[in-house]
């Protein structure tokens, strides 16, 4: 109870309050169901982050959950578009921060489910950022109001990636079965693993079963063989999720009944449910290969590429190990002869 009030006081002394005239206040939940604050990244650009944030999203909320989706790309948001409420966007957390508006002015409600919101970090082209402890202070504020706190995180792993990432108890790695990709995936699983972001679950998204029968492709198998993650899902690569998003229509809301529509409502029910997925599974469904016939090949291909990697790390350290010993000397020698 103190907590809660913690944060009403805190919301009144930063112009966060949620008080709206003539709405009623919505009642905070108790303590031990505050939302589940999950980012939702890749590292890579282009993969489905946006996607994937809004369609999830609007699952959960199809299921009678409240749901927020925080677009954290400063300067270039995508997430309103995609669900078509860019001309809706009045203000910003940005504004929030700077004392021009309130809570509940920045956030916007879907028309086409109440329980969900959007909020985005800043106005396009706009380079002012927040830091890591205001924006954990932003997802505390919406963590006794909702049941799930999505943060779409922006690509690239540099300080927007960092404060994404601070208020998160839970990450999504979305991929697609591509070399860069994975690598990229890769290298964003060891820096939430330094954060100290141990529940990391992975999407493989834009999977064609066609070219995973003509070895062209990696196998969603393979992908969470090379990442070593519990698997969320697997999207198949769907026209209609291109249609959607010209739309600025979620798919799941336009076309839930679409191959990836059905893939995005069964990664949601895992999401609430705490559940993985064996990849083993698809081979019951039509078009769908588990393993790749040359899934052995593709793994030492890149067991190749990252022992190239690391041998290249080892140079790298052998040859400043040497600089450093010349130093030594060079020093030793000069205090010998003072």
């Amino acid at each position: 109870m103190f907590t809660t009030f913690f944060f009403y006081a805190l919301f009144n002394h930063f112009s966060l309050d949620v008080l709206v005239a003539g709405q009623e206040i919505p009642q905070p939940f108790t303590l031990n169901k505050q939302a589940q604050v999950i980012v939702i990244t890749s590292g890579k650009g282009g993969v489905g982050k946006t996607t994937t944030t809004a369609n999830l999203g609007m699952c959960l909320a199809r299921s009678n959950y409240k749901v927020v989706l925080i677009d954290a790309d400063i300067g270039l948001r995508n997430l309103d578009l995609l669900l078509g409420l860019e001309n809706r966007v009045l203000y910003t957390a940005m504004d929030i921060l700077n004392g021009i508006c309130r809570l509940d002015q920045a956030l916007i409600s879907d028309k086409r489910w109440n329980n969900l919101s959007v909020l985005c970090i800043s106005k396009n082209r706009q380079k002012q950022n927040l830091n890591r402890s205001q924006m954990v202070m932003l997802v505390d504020a919406l963590k006794p109001i909702y049941d799930f706190v999505l943060i779409d995180c922006p690509a690239g792993i540099d300080v927007g990636f960092f404060n994404a990432v601070g208020p998160a108890q839970e990450a999504i790695i979305v991929t697609t079965p591509e070399i860069t990709s994975i690598r990229d995936a890769d290298r964003v699983i060891g820096l939430l693993e330094a954060d100290h972001l141990r529940d990391v679950k992975l999407l493989v998204n834009r999977v064609r079963p066609e070219m995973i029968e003509r070895e062209d492709m990696m196998s969603v198998a393979d992908v969470q063989e090379v990442l070593g993650l519990p698997l969320l899902g697997a999207i198949p690569e769907d026209p209609q999720v291109i249609i959607s998003t010209n739309r600025g229509e979620p798919l799941v809301w336009k076309n839930p009944n679409s191959v990836s529509g059905t893939a995005f409502q069964e990664c949601a029910k895992r999401l609430v449910d705490n559940s993985t997925m064996d990849p083993l599974i698809l081979k019951h469904r039509v078009g769908w290969t588990p393993f790749s016939k040359n899934s052995k090949g593709q793994w030492f291909f890149f067991r190749c590429l990252w022992f190239k990697e690391y041998i290249a790390g080892v140079i790298h350290l052998q040859t400043q190990w040497r600089l450093l010993t010349l130093s030594l000397q060079k020093t030793i020698s000069i205090c010998k002869n003072l």
